[in-house]
């Protein structure tokens, strides 16, 4: 009896959170951030989470919240003084979800792997905060640029993004760079790849020949490229120089802010011989 009991309050809780509008919002992941500011609700965040010294985009208003510790490692204690009633984190991110429920807390958990879900995210949290209208504008005007980028996109070009050195790894058309290139109109070297980072070797490379290629993540220079494949100076892309890096966090902004990151690489493509 007292198990049933138990079950019922758990459940009555989870009906009045999904339809409660929230004002003291705890965002883990700091990408999410971005969010609550496009939709003008950031003064009902008292709490986020960082990634090492970095501040959260837009850094002059992140700045001023109080911060909660590590984005995959927060500090339980911090989040509970703050009073929350509704905490944002983003997949792989490891909470007391059931604790925080019995205390009232609504916790959503958002995945990043397409543009899709950046605008499921956005969308979403937009009716926890009631900014739906606001939303929906920002949505139709962030696909109606991409559709704009597709039709000016770059034809007949070969190229793929460098997840890692060692071991040498690149994103497919699996992952949200991979999208990205297919967007801009590229044909990534990494399509039909299995899993959304596969480990490649020189020789694909040299078989692929891409007529580009973008180094991310923690590779800081083309330099760095070069050193550790020294069979790249044999493709089009070290033949030409065609090899530079690219900010990682710009290719998993968890915002309709994207559009700006994929048209900002479209330039760079454009400026290649």
């Amino acid at each position: 009896m007292k198990f049933k009991f138990k079950l019922v309050i758990l459940y009555l809780l989870t009906v009045v959170l999904t339809f409660s509008e929230y004002n003291r919002i705890v965002i883990i992941s700091p990408s999410m951030f971005e969010v609550a500011c496009l939709l003008g609700v950031e003064d009902k965040v008292v709490g986020i989470g960082t990634l090492g010294n970095t501040l959260p985009y837009p850094e002059n208003k992140s700045c001023k919240i109080e911060k909660i510790g590590n984005a995959f490692k927060p500090s339980i204690e911090k989040i509970y003084s703050l009073n929350p009633d509704l905490i944002i984190i983003k997949d792989r991110v490891k909470l007391p979800e059931k604790e925080f429920l019995k205390r009232g807390i609504k916790v959503v958990n958002y995945k990043t792997r397409s543009i899709d879900d950046i605008f499921y995210n956005f969308k979403d949290f937009s009716i926890l905060v009631n900014k739906e209208d606001k939303a929906k504008i920002i949505i139709e005007r962030a696909k109606e640029e991409i559709e704009e980028i597709k039709r000016t996109n770059r034809k007949n070009i070969k190229g793929g993004i460098i997840y890692s050195l060692s071991p040498l790894m690149i994103f497919s058309d699996k992952s949200l760079p991979g999208e990205i290139l297919d967007i801009l109109g590229i044909e990534n070297i990494g399509k039909n790849l299995s899993a959304d980072k596969p480990i490649i070797n020189s020789e694909f490379l040299l078989k692929e020949n891409p007529d580009f290629l973008i180094g991310t993540m923690t590779i800081q220079t083309k330099e760095e490229i070069k050193k550790m494949l020294p069979l790249i100076e044999h493709t089009k892309a070290g033949k030409k120089d065609n090899i530079f890096i690219y900010n990682a966090e710009k290719l998993y902004i968890n915002s309709p802010r994207i559009v700006e990151s994929i048209k900002e690489l479209q330039l760079k493509l454009e400026e290649l011989e």
